[in-house]
């Protein structure tokens, strides 16, 4: 009887710390639930306004923008979740916009003759629909015309050095072009510093080159020109101090 007595009080004892702890993870996973409820339908609603400023771009003919948009439109799925309900238009619309700018990139790089620019705008629709039979097909004939051109084209890795090289030789230019300026308005301390930056980057920058003669030039004659200036004054000064004395002994 004691036995059960005391069992009955533990019992309603950790019934009685126990229950509050309960309410506080229920409350707070309540909360959480919440918030995650709203940050989901936010996601949702900028998942809409995504689509649609990628349909007006799209209709516009810029198909890069377009990607953008319908890729940013995607994360938006995926944050939302792949397989959330409610958003069954939304997701169907963020692939196929995909699929379709996407193709149409690689069909107009493929044209242009860069064909593993478009090789990888098709492989990209391959991820998000991996059964898209056209996109299957257009890989196969991608490959195809790659593999002909073995041995015929520089590798992907030249021409992404070769578009460094271009960024590093308009860097160069704007430099000389800052530096003419400079040389121009007879900074030539300015124009030096920019002209001498240009050939770091580029050495065989010809303008650079050229303006940095015309600078040194520029200098050079600034500086005799003050010597000359600096040697009138000393023989003025050496004159006076012997004219001085001449007229003291006059009188």
């Amino acid at each position: 009887m004691i036995k059960a007595i005391k069992i009955a009080v533990l019992a309603s004892f950790m019934g009685g710390v126990l229950s509050p702890m309960v309410q506080a993870q229920s409350s707070a996973a309540t909360d959480l639930a919440a918030r995650e409820a709203v940050r989901r339908q936010g996601e949702i609603q900028q998942l809409g306004k995504l689509l649609q400023q990628a349909k007006t771009v799209e209709a516009s003919g810029n198909l890069l923008a377009a990607s953008k948009l319908y890729e940013a439109a995607q994360g938006k799925v995926e944050s939302v979740g792949i397989s959330a309900k409610g958003i069954d238009v939304e997701r169907a619309a963020a692939i196929e916009g995909l699929t379709r700018v996407r193709m149409g990139l690689a069909d107009k790089y493929a044209k242009s003759g860069k064909l593993s620019e478009a090789r990888k705008e098709v492989n990209r629709v391959l991820v998000l629909a991996p059964n898209d039979l056209t996109a299957r097909e257009r890989l196969q004939e991608l490959d195809a015309s790659l593999a002909k051109l073995r041995g015929r084209m520089p590798t992907e890795q030249a021409i992404e050095d070769v578009k460094s090289v271009v960024d590093e030789k308009i860097q160069a230019s704007t430099l000389v072009q800052d530096g003419k300026l400079f040389y121009e308005m007879a900074r030539y301390e300015k124009a030096e510093a920019k002209l001498r930056q240009a050939l770091k980057i580029d050495p065989s920058s010809r303008g650079a080159s050229y303006y940095l003669v015309l600078v040194q030039e520029a200098k050079n004659k600034l500086q005799v020109k003050a010597r000359d200036i600096t040697s009138r004054d000393a023989i003025k000064n050496v004159t006076k101090d012997w004219v001085a004395p001449t007229s003291h002994l006059d009188l």
